[in-house]
């Protein structure tokens, strides 16, 4: 064990967290009952503070920023939504100046050429960095039975298992000592998961087609083919593929799309060929490009539903993606109405090509997830807010592609850092 490790094993070590997302959240608070009971208590940062209230109740603590986080943790974990917001994250951790024998342990997915160029950059500052990425929706993460895939120096990895093992994971798969590994390991999987959505969502449709019925069906896969298998399916059968406009998909298309176009582009560059995933992407995007972001990663099953002559839509899911079918707009007042239109209109002014997803979306407040800060949004007139959200959004879709990625808006898409 190295002098550093030695140090950290001697003494409680301050645990900070960022990232409270869907996945982010319920791992949080887990951690955090399993520090409590070790008279410890969690340091948290969100983009969204008041998506930590439920941890304060459990007894962690907010930090202002997460350079302040950063300052006073010895161990920083980080959930986050893709490459880009790791590494703008990250930098902030870098202007606190002194990170050293710190370790940095990264929950995210994401490519592992992001995750060897941010080891050797942390490593610069004297610090360490892991790489943890989860295997498990958020229905796992509740109840603390992810599966986690850790890379990293060995003296490191000792150090932070006990934060997983029967606490976030019901199972820790030690890989090498490069963090890159264990990002590899996950994209790997991925390619297992979209492919277990993909044939879980053939079998479905064909089920309703032949008469066998959803239901008989569902009960097939989950008692033969596992809880995994069976949990797919009810996000089918529950109409969780496309919820309602206000409400956060489970695991957001653009964030399946994004892990599946990793997988394809290693594959591409090792000369492997991936057939399934090349169809499961296909459908992930199909369903996307007509009814938008706020859909999740098995709205394939909408896709599959549509080419057999059903409607994208089961009796379950919402029915529409027109905001006059949203659910709370049943009763929608005249002046909110109005603000609407104007904010419809102003998208449609300013860029007559705009994808019509994403003319809907600007006029839903709660979904769109503004890439524009939320002080402009305090400060700019409603017309002009519409405008300045088309205008960044058409940018980054005609701007270049990020590791593994096509040049894409995903401006609905949850983020893990809210």
């Amino acid at each position: 064990m190295s002098a550093t490790a030695s140090n950290m094993a001697a003494k409680k070590l301050q645990v900070g967290w960022y990232g409270l997302g869907s996945m982010g959240k319920p791992m949080a608070e887990n951690l955090q009952k399993y520090l409590a009971k070790n008279d410890q208590s969690l340091i948290f940062n969100n983009r969204t503070m008041a998506s930590g209230d439920s941890l304060k109740d459990l007894g962690a603590s907010p930090a202002s920023s997460f350079g302040e986080l950063v300052t006073k943790s010895d161990v920083i974990f980080t959930m986050v939504n893709n490459d880009d917001t790791l590494k703008s994250l990250l930098q902030q951790a870098y202007d606190t100046k002194d990170l050293s024998g710190k370790i940095f342990v990264d929950c995210s997915t994401v490519h592992p050429d992001t995750t060897k160029a941010v080891t050797e950059e942390i490593t610069k500052h004297k610090a360490t960095y892991l790489a943890a990425p989860m295997f498990g929706g958020p229905a796992i993460a509740v109840p603390g039975k992810l599966v986690v895939a850790i890379g990293g120096p060995s003296s490191a990895v000792e150090n932070v298992k006990p934060y997983f093992q029967d606490v976030i994971a019901r199972k820790v798969i030690v890989c090498k000592e490069e963090p890159q590994s264990a990002s590899m390991l996950k994209i790997a999987g991925n390619i297992i998961t979209v492919n277990l959505m993909e044939a879980v969502s053939e079998a479905q449709v064909f089920a309703e087609q032949t008469g066998i019925g959803c239901g008989p069906m569902e009960e097939l896969i989950t008692e033969g083919f596992g809880p995994v298998a069976g949990g797919y399916s009810g996000r089918m059968t529950s109409g969780n593929y496309a919820p309602a406009l206000d409400k956060r998909p489970g695991f957001g298309v653009s964030l399946s799309i994004k892990d599946a176009n990793y997988a394809l582009a290693i594959a591409e560059e090792k000369g492997v060929k991936l057939p399934a995933t090349e169809i499961a992407n296909k459908n992930m995007k199909a369903a996307r490009d007509e009814h938008g972001e706020v859909l999740d990663c098995a709205s394939m099953y909408g896709t599959l539903r549509k080419e057999a002559g059903l409607n994208f839509f089961n009796d379950k899911s919402r029915q529409s993606d027109d905001v006059g079918q949203h659910q709370n707009d049943t009763h929608v007042h005249p002046q909110q109405a109005n603000i609407r239109g104007q904010r419809s209109s102003a998208a449609r002014s300013l860029h007559p090509s705009i994808p019509e997803w994403f003319a809907r979306l600007v006029v839903i407040p709660r979904p769109a997830f503004s890439m524009v800060s939320r002080t402009a949004k305090a400060t700019l007139p409603d017309t002009e807010m519409a405008k300045a959200m088309v205008k960044e959004a058409m940018a980054r879709v005609s701007g270049g592609a990020v590791a593994g990625q096509g040049a894409t808006v995903t401006v609905g898409s949850p983020r893990s850092d809210y």
